[in-house]
């Protein structure tokens, strides 16, 4: 199939949703699909790439476009479409105009690009999914809602990423026949554990310290704030390490050279990600509610760590309440006096952390699963589906 797949983030922006994008084209390619990606360059990150991009059955067409307002405009809904649609909706027509026939299905990842993928298939009359990656809260008469819902319509499937999610979708009049539940996944051949030692001699970090680990976007929707304040008060021992990018870099840096517990890495190879999960005795993800409307989806930071043999500790936001259990990771408080008090009781619990990282491996084998998941999505493509 040819396949137009539209999304205001990609890579060589840092984010799960990236990388989930990422290995979904690879995959699709791979099936021997054509697939073509509308995108903005790194609207979130300072990396430049460019405007056009091939590779084997994928080419990638990235728009410039002001960088840093997305984080800003996340609880002004109406800001944040003028800000990710027009642009794209615009670039989906003039590329339609001239390829209408060579394009057998849109997918749109997030609602904004929904609203693109709608107007789209609606003018050119392709079959069109939609592919969520956040949790919902939605209020079944409010004006989001509605527009959300008339959005939707347009949708010959909805892949959402949780049951909360898609009962929430019902709630408001969507059709439960169209909507699809999947999970994203990761590469186990890359994504498996290491040796402790080797991991932390490579890792450059302390052999005999409790090491908590950060591993995504450096935003304030992610907790960074929080888990850098209860660092202050983390036992001498403990050691925060951060791994990524973002706009609150400048934040995290100050105060790494501040506090010793604290460790700025900064962005690293994907190669290198697993061997910072098996370095660490906890990956720690204290993200908040990024607006009164939606939430953190299944953190792709979440599913790496259980592969590498991690156990999780996590706020009780989104599709994460509904992923974690007690075998596998912990739920902790979004204030940062609670997770200083936590990380000074596990800090204590090496033999159980040790028996919940095999656990882990075996729960991401189970719900995780590669090929699984990228079949619920290809799959959706088709009209017999």
């Amino acid at each position: 199939m040819n396949i137009l797949l539209i999304s205001f983030v990609f890579s060589p922006n840092i984010g799960g949703v990236e990388s989930h994008l990422d290995d979904l084209t690879d995959y699709l390619a791979k099936q021997n699909h054509n697939v073509v990606v509308l995108t903005y360059q790194p609207i979130m990150s300072y990396e430049k790439t460019s405007f056009i991009e091939h590779r084997k059955n994928i080419e990638i067409r990235r728009l410039p476009w002001i960088r840093f307002l997305f984080t800003k405009l996340e609880k002004l809904p109406i800001l944040e479409i003028l800000y990710l649609v027009p642009p794209i909706l615009l670039y989906t027509i003039y590329y339609l105009l001239s390829h209408r026939n060579r394009t057998d299905v849109i997918q749109a990842h997030g609602f904004n690009m929904a609203i693109v993928g709608a107007i789209a298939s609606a003018l050119f009359r392709k079959r069109l999914t939609i592919n969520t990656h956040v949790s919902f809260y939605l209020q079944k008469d409010s004006l989001y809602a509605r527009v959300l819902k008339l959005v939707l319509t347009q949708a010959a499937k909805i892949l959402v990423l949780t049951n909360k999610a898609k009962g929430e979708l019902v709630k408001i009049g969507v059709d439960k026949n169209k909507l699809i539940i999947y999970h994203q996944w990761i590469d186990t051949d890359l994504f498996s554990p290491k040796d402790r030692r080797l991991a932390q001699a490579r890792c450059n970090l302390p052999k005999n310290a409790f090491i908590i680990l950060f591993a995504g976007r450096f935003i304030v929707a992610k907790g960074v704030d929080l888990v850098l304040t209860a660092a202050r008060q983390f036992p001498k021992d403990a050691l925060l390490v951060l791994v990524g990018s973002g706009e609150l870099r400048s934040l995290i840096e100050d105060e790494a050279k501040k506090n010793p517990a604290i460790r700025f890495v900064g962005q690293v190879a994907r190669e290198d990600l697993p061997y910072y999960y098996s370095a660490s005795d906890l990956c720690i993800i204290p993200s908040i509610s990024a607006t009164s409307t939606y939430s953190e989806g299944i953190p792709r930071v979440m599913i790496e760590a259980f592969s590498c043999g991690t156990p999780v500790a996590a706020t009780k936001t989104g599709g994460v309440a509904e992923m974690i259990t007690k075998d596998v990771g912990f739920f902790i408080e979004p204030e940062s006096k609670p997770m200083a008090t936590f990380i000074k009781s596990l800090s204590k619990e090496e033999e159980k952390l040790r028996t919940m990282s095999k656990r882990c491996i075996q729960y991401a084998k189970e719900q995780f699963d590669y090929a699984k998941n990228a079949a619920i999505i290809e799959r959706s493509f088709f009209a017999y589906e």
